[in-house]
C-alpha cells in the first residue's frame, strides 16, 4: 500500500516552483538525515524514482565504473554475510521468516544482460504493458528492532532472466535445449531451489541448525512445484484463490478395499471463502506493524 501525498505549486510572475512533501514514514524506512542530496529520476510516465547519492554526487567516480565493469561481485557471498548477522540477532528460539517475491530493475540499454520485455505490475488493470528489465528474485528475512518495530532485510538477491529464444532456422536440439532450459528457468523452479539452498546454508551456521522456517510467498509462489519440494522443518504460507477447491487428507486404507489405486484426495473440504463467513469459526486478532505504524 502506497502513503499518499500532494504536488505542490507556487506561482510566481516569471517562475513557478514544484513541492512534494513525503510522510515522516518514508523519510525514517529510507534514513534520510535533514539536508542531504537526492536526486529525482524518471523511469516512466508512472513512475518517479527518488535515490540518495550519499554523498557521492561531486566525486570522481570512474574508479568505481573500473571496479564493477571488470570483475562480478560475489553476491552469494556478500549475503552470507548479512544472513549470518541476522541469526545473531534473533532470540534463540524464535523462528526465522523469509518473505520471497521477485522483482523488476527497469533498464534503457539494448546491451544490458538479462534484459528483456516484461509485463508492467505497475501498468492499469485494463491495459497490459510492458517495460524492459531485469528480473531478480529476492529473499527478505525478518528482524526485531529494539523499538519494537520489525524490519525486512534482503538475505538473497540472484538474476531471474529468461532464455534468449532461437531463430526459426535454428536446429532441431536448439529448440529442445530452448524447452529445457525454460523448463529450468520457470520462477516456481528458481524459488525452490532459493528455498532449499537457504535452509541449507541456514543449517550451516551454528546458531540456525535447529531453527524453524518460515517462508512467506505470494500466488506466484503457491503452486505444487514449491508446496512439493519444501525441506524439512520449513513452512510455507501463500495466498490462494478464495474458492479454491480443497481437499482433506484420504483416510488410511482398509482391509475391506485392499485392490485399487490409492486414494491421493479424501472428502472435500470448505473453501477459504466459506471458512470466512462461517460464523461458528471464531476471528483471531492480532497487532501488525505497517510503515512504522501499528495496526490493530
Amino acid at each position: 500500500m502506497g502513503l499518499p501525498t500532494k504536488v505542490q505549486l507556487i506561482k510566481r510572475k516569471s517562475s513557478e516552483q514544484w513541492y512534494i512533501n513525503f510522510p515522516s514514514a518514508v523519510a525514517q524506512a529510507m534514513d534520510f538525515t535533514r539536508g542531504e542530496t537526492v536526486e529525482w529520476s524518471i523511469e516512466d510516465k508512472s513512475l518517479l524514482a527518488l535515490r540518495p547519492t550519499g554523498g557521492q554526487e561531486f566525486h570522481d567516480w570512474s574508479a568505481d565504473y573500473r571496479l564493477f565493469s571488470h570483475t562480478r561481485l560475489p553476491t552469494e557471498e556478500i549475503f552470507s554475510v548479512i544472513r549470518r548477522a541476522v541469526l545473531q540477532q534473533l532470540p534463540a528460539q524464535a523462528p526465522l521468516c523469509v518473505a520471497i517475491d521477485d522483482t523488476l530493475l527497469r533498464k534503457t540499454g539494448l546491451r544490458v544482460p538479462g534484459v528483456g520485455w516484461r509485463r508492467d505490475p505497475l501498468g492499469p488493470h485494463f491495459q497490459t504493458n510492458f517495460v524492459r528489465a531485469q528480473r531478480v528474485l529476492q529473499l527478505c528475512a525478518d528482524i526485531p528492532l529494539p523499538d519494537g518495530q520489525r524490519r525486512m532485510v534482503p538475505i538473497s538477491f540472484i538474476s531471474a532472466p529468461t532464455p534468449v529464444k532461437p531463430s526459426a532456422k535454428a536446429s532441431a536440439e536448439e529448440h529442445a535445449a530452448y524447452r529445457s532450459a525454460c523448463r529450468q528457468a520457470c520462477l516456481s523452479r528458481r524459488a525452490s531451489r532459493q528455498i532449499v539452498a537457504l535452509r541449507q546454508a541456514v543449517d550451516g551456521d551454528a546458531s540456525g541448525t535447529a531453527r524453524q522456517r518460515y517462508v512467506f510467498g505470494d500466488g506466484g509462489c503457491t503452486n505444487s512445484t514449491i508446496l512439493k519440494s519444501l525441506p524439512a522443518n520449513t513452512v510455507f504460507i501463500g495466498r490462494i484463490r478464495n474458492d479454491a477447491k480443497l481437499y482433506s487428507l484420504p483416510a488410511a486404507a482398509n482391509s475391506f478395499h485392499p485392490r485399487g489405486r490409492p486414494r491421493h484426495y479424501g472428502a472435500p473440504a470448505p473453501t477459504p471463502e466459506q471458512i470466512r463467513t462461517d460464523e461458528s469459526i471464531p476471528w483471531q486478532e492480532i497487532s501488525i506493524s505497517l510503515s512504522g505504524a501499528s495496526i490493530g
